[in-house]
């Protein structure tokens, strides 16, 4: 995720990197902090010349890890009142041609969260015109292990109910 500001407020990455402590992999520096959470990683870095905060979160299911780290920046952003936030997700599209090159498309973070609510799962990129998951966007999951995870969420909950019957036997 990218954050856009209208200004920089005045020690947001030090009260950011003072928050994420427990998370802390030993590497920080004055705009910048690599962090680490139950086998997943995060580089947060502000760029004070572009007025923007840029979060990137990899693991196995990044989005637990992202959602405690984008909590963390909104909670210290609204203690700036009158500070204008723009926050934005890179294309993944480039993904799919297996380009190098990232796509310099970026959508609206909110927007993104209303598709999902609307179950459309699907997004057009303005660059390339190739249609992008919504979910691989927000949350990391491609769309091609959507049964997978459904079968294994299943399995699990029938090993729970068969657990119940014999505890109750």
């Amino acid at each position: 995720m990218i954050y856009q500001f209208d200004f920089v407020p005045a020690g947001i990455m030090s009260r950011f990197i003072v928050r994420t402590h427990r998370y802390t992999q030993s590497l920080h520096w004055r705009e910048g902090v690599f962090l680490g959470y139950q086998d997943h990683q995060a580089r947060v870095e502000l760029n004070p010349m572009q007025r923007e905060l840029q979060l990137v979160v990899w693991g196995i299911q990044p989005h637990n890890f992202f959602t405690i780290l984008t909590n963390t920046v909104d909670i210290i952003l609204s203690r700036f009142h009158g500070l204008t936030v723009k926050r934005e997700i890179p294309c993944i599209c480039h993904w799919s041609q297996n380009r190098s090159k990232p796509c310099s498309h970026f959508y609206n973070y909110e927007e993104l969260v209303r598709r999902i609510e609307a179950k459309r799962y699907k997004v057009e990129c303005a660059q390339t015109f190739i249609d992008i998951s919504v979910p691989a966007l927000l949350y990391g999951i491609h769309m091609s292990t959507n049964d997978q995870v459904m079968a294994d969420i299943q399995q699990g909950q029938k090993t729970l109910k068969n657990g119940l019957m014999t505890y109750k036997s």
